[in-house]
């Protein structure tokens, strides 16, 4: 079946959505729970999943990124064709595109090809993501004993994102408030871990309470590292042995009352093997 179809850009952060930073226009998705039925016709509820194949037109000179690596690009006219490679069978919800002038920060050390997008002008600001990233990822691979499961792992900061943050495989979209990090300026502490794509891999949904249990389990394999994290205008040497304690003390009662993790015809509870 072959479709044709067009629908104005959202101007709110919902469905396929254009929004402007400074001079310059960009792109956004945000489909979570049920909007993606507003930027394409698709069964748009979390039970149906199939690959998704994403081809777009841009303006020449722009950044297009998707869920999945680029296949091959093509220019005619001032305007790219950018064909990007089949995803996995997702549920619409989880299906994301960016398109814009974006500063490219890489996330050198991770075991696929990663980097973080930032509005022009801003992408120095996500260095200390794209530092504390690859290890956090190597703890996880090694707690979950397999390897991330998805063909790239892209972040890209979003101006007044109002969900925070989305676990869109492949391509995490946060607030640029929580992934953007400007030292000068900084006055206040904030860590962010999301440990949402094997969950979605797996077909299981992970509540925060679980999510924090697996960061904190992943103590030993971050053991020993050193990262610097803003504190009170000022960056300071952490010892993540030291933050994962207070993370322990955080998480003690919610480990104590965590609910088993939903999946659909039943539930699970999380356990580490030994």
């Amino acid at each position: 079946m072959s479709l044709d179809f067009s629908r104005p850009f959202e101007t709110t952060a919902s469905g396929l959505y254009r929004m402007t930073a400074g001079d310059d226009a960009y792109l956004f998705t945000q489909f979570e729970p049920t909007d993606a039925r507003r930027a394409f016709p698709c069964w748009d509820e979390p039970s149906f999943k199939i690959p998704y194949r994403v081809i777009l037109q841009v303006p020449e000179g722009l950044t297009a990124l998707t869920n999945t690596p680029i296949d091959s690009r093509t220019a005619a006219d001032g305007w790219e064709t950018i064909d990007f490679a089949e995803t996995p069978p997702l549920p619409s919800y989880l299906l994301a595109l960016a398109v814009g002038p974006f500063d490219r920060l890489p996330m050198d050390g991770l075991s696929v090809p990663g980097a973080i997008y930032a509005p022009r002008g801003q992408g120095s600001m996500g260095a200390i993501a794209a530092e504390i990233t690859p290890p956090l990822l190597e703890a996880l691979e090694q707690w979950f004993e397999r390897p991330y499961p998805f063909a790239k792992l892209d972040f890209v900061a979003v101006p007044e994102f109002w969900p925070g943050a989305m676990e869109n495989p492949g391509l995490v979209t946060y607030a640029d408030n929580l992934l953007l990090l400007d030292p000068e300026r900084a006055s206040n502490s904030l860590t962010l871990v999301r440990v949402p794509e094997w969950a979605t891999y797996q077909e299981i949904y992970l509540g925060l309470k679980e999510r924090g249990y697996i960061v904190y389990e992943s103590k030993d394999q971050l053991a020993g590292k050193t990262f610097q994290v803003a504190n009170m205008g000022a960056l300071e040497e952490v010892h993540v042995d030291s933050f994962l304690a207070a993370l322990g003390q955080v998480l003690e009662q919610a480990h104590a009352e965590r609910e088993p993790a939903k999946a659909a015809g039943g539930s699970l509870r999380l356990v580490k093997n030994p």
